[in-house]
């Protein structure tokens, strides 16, 4: 956070949330995240930066999609990062050379 001090967030999935598919799990994560940091640390104006191997993922995250679950992942996303004033970056690891 911006005190330097340093966290580490563990959380499960609720219940009810559709996580059968990886790449749902892989979308969900995002805003669960934002959701449990906002509740420990003040995130406003902060950039966010969301590290994932998945690119659906992250793809359905930045620009939507017609699954509706990974649309209700970007939409619930974007729109907390508008409640928070919270700028999201994503990004994926670089394959090894």
């Amino acid at each position: 956070d911006r005190d330097g001090d340093r966290g580490l967030i563990v959380g499960t999935f609720p219940r009810g949330l559709p996580v059968s598919e990886q790449v749902h799990r892989e979308a969900l994560a995002c805003p669960l995240l934002l959701e449990a940091m906002s509740r420990l640390y003040d995130v406003r104006g902060l950039i966010i930066i969301f590290r994932n191997d998945a690119s659906s993922a992250l793809n359905a995250l930045r620009k939507g999609s017609s699954s509706p679950v990974l649309q209700d992942c970007a939409s619930r996303l974007a729109l907390l990062c508008a409640d928070l004033d919270v700028e999201p970056l994503s990004c994926m690891p670089r394959a090894p050379p």
